[in-house]
């Protein structure tokens, strides 16, 4: 396997970001402009700008987010804006957020009616419109929330605040996500300014990384922090001027200071790229309980669930989760688009099986996009299909879509692959990455689009978490991931080659 079909945390990184920044800030009435610098485990990585303004009996909050990182020796610019709209009493009118993950785009706009939400979908030059209800129930908001949760500091009572509630945000996903709100404190800061007494929160979204964050009076950010895993450090945001906020550095290297080597049995078969079955003891270094997913190849047992098989000749069950739907069309694998459903039809061919028609859309995964490289974040099905460039989440994000649009379930996988030559000169290791699974012959099988030729799968795989490929998927499998960043030891037992 070479450099180029690897993976990196980047995309978790990015959307731990996303929901340290998703509080919204509350405006007075005029005008404002703050510029914050980003830093990974202190090294600069990037900006944020935050801009408010009031016009039309309308208030306009804008973040842009703008994130550099390193994955070996190529360089990833990505950002991230959203957008909202309310009216002076705080309702929604509309909402956006747009994702340019090295140099892909996608732009979601909701516009929010008296009984429904228009929503627009903006693809390269893609544009598709869907309507859906009025979310049901209480529901906030983040700038309502945050100004929901402020008004409870004032309020007498023995405990500190805390607000549960939903928030509809739309770097959260379509729908409102139960939200916690804790006030810690007071404390001064020192900015670019002059020192700001703000109050001081924890902010946990559901399935987000929580965040710490400090608040000037009129609610607005100042400074926020969100721990990324052992492997990565915290990611903090400080409010600077512009031209700190845009001096640079040498950005973050994210994909080689997340490598495992893990221990290996003296004489064991040493190249575990080529395993039919490889047996695991996978602890976390903290001591914490891991919790790994038995699914496809994989099978995981101990009373502290640390024990893994992988059997590459072995499925899983499909475990049916309400309200998930393994064909469905997302942003990110777009089934509608004509391109994909093309693209996947030729590769099936006149072959009549799921499994045969899921293995030959694998290899022309693999044979059509022939510029394999680290310089995309994460690129949507309908994007790669086009540029045929990208590295493992490219593979695996367009091989779903096209799974999906052969009425084939699929979804994707995030974990960690055994890499024989690791970039920089390693030795083997794990790195992070990304496959699928496809359900066929009542179980789910794993393909790995990244590899060529007849080998759809080998043993060396390590699965973390799943992904249907929606936003709220995307953060929930990015918390799993970041909750063992940097914070596993793998202990090879036994590699089978499959070979008598």
């Amino acid at each position: 396997m070479t450099p180029a079909r690897l993976s990196s945390p980047c995309l978790v990184v990015l959307l731990a970001i996303l929901a340290a920044v998703s509080a919204a800030r509350v405006a007075a009435a005029s005008d404002v402009q703050h510029w914050f610098a980003c830093t990974l485990g202190d090294a600069p990585c990037g900006w944020l700008e935050f801009t408010e303004k009031v016009e039309d009996e309308k208030r306009t909050s804008v973040s842009r987010l703008r994130i550099i990182l390193r994955r070996g020796e190529s360089k990833v610019e990505s950002g991230i804006e959203s957008r909202l709209i309310e009216s002076l009493e705080g309702n929604p009118v509309e909402m956006s957020a747009i994702q340019e993950l090295g140099g892909n785009r996608i732009e979601r706009k909701w516009l929010f009616l008296p009984n429904r939400i228009r929503e627009l979908t903006v693809d390269g030059r893609r544009q598709r419109t869907a309507l859906r209800p009025i979310p049901e129930g209480t529901w906030y908001t983040t700038a309502q929330a945050q100004r929901k949760a402020a008004s409870m500091i004032d309020e007498p009572s023995s405990d500190a605040p805390v607000l549960i509630c939903r928030v509809l945000d739309p770097s959260l996903g379509e729908k409102p996500v139960e939200t916690k709100y804790f006030f810690t404190g007071r404390e001064t800061l020192a900015t670019p300014e002059g020192p700001i007494e703000c109050t001081a929160w924890r902010i946990k979204h559901a399935d987000s990384p929580a965040s710490r964050e400090w608040l000037d009076a009129g609610l607005r950010l100042v400074r926020a922090r969100t721990e990324l895993g052992g492997g990565l450090g915290e990611i903090e945001m400080r409010r600077a001027t512009r031209a700190e906020a845009q001096a640079g550095g040498n950005a973050p290297e994210i994909m080689l200071s997340t490598v495992i080597s893990p221990t290996m049995p003296k004489g064991a078969f040493p190249h575990l790229d080529w395993t039919a079955r490889l047996k695991m003891k996978v602890r976390r270094k903290d001591g914490g309980k891991l919790t790994l997913p038995s699914i496809g190849a994989q099978k995981v047992s101990g009373e502290d669930g640390e024990l893994v098989t992988v059997d590459i000749r072995h499925g899983s069950p499909m475990v049916q989760e309400e309200g998930v739907d393994w064909l469905a069309s997302t942003p990110f694998a777009d089934t509608t688009d004509e391109k994909i459903r093309s693209f996947a039809s030729r590769a099936a061919g006149h072959r009549v099986s799921a499994a045969d028609r899921a293995e030959s859309i694998r290899e022309s995964v693999y044979r059509h996009i022939s510029r394999k490289n680290l310089g995309t974040a994460f690129g949507s099905a309908s994007d790669t299909v086009r540029s045929r460039s990208g590295d493992c989440t490219e593979h695996a994000v367009l091989l779903t879509a096209a799974l999906r649009s052969q009425g084939i379930p699929a979804r994707v996988v995030n974990g960690l692959i055994w890499v024989r030559n690791v970039p920089g000169g390693r030795s083997s290791a794990f790195l992070w990455h990304m496959w699928t699974q496809a359900h066929y012959d009542g179980k789910w099988w794993d393909l790995d689009a990244t590899l060529s030729g007849q080998r759809a799968f080998h043993a060396g795989h390590l699965a973390v978490s799943l992904n249907d490929l929606s936003t709220e998927s995307f953060n929930r499998s990015a918390t799993e991931m970041l909750e063992v960043l940097g914070n596993l030891d793998i202990e090879v037992l036994e590699a089978d080659s499959g070979h008598e």
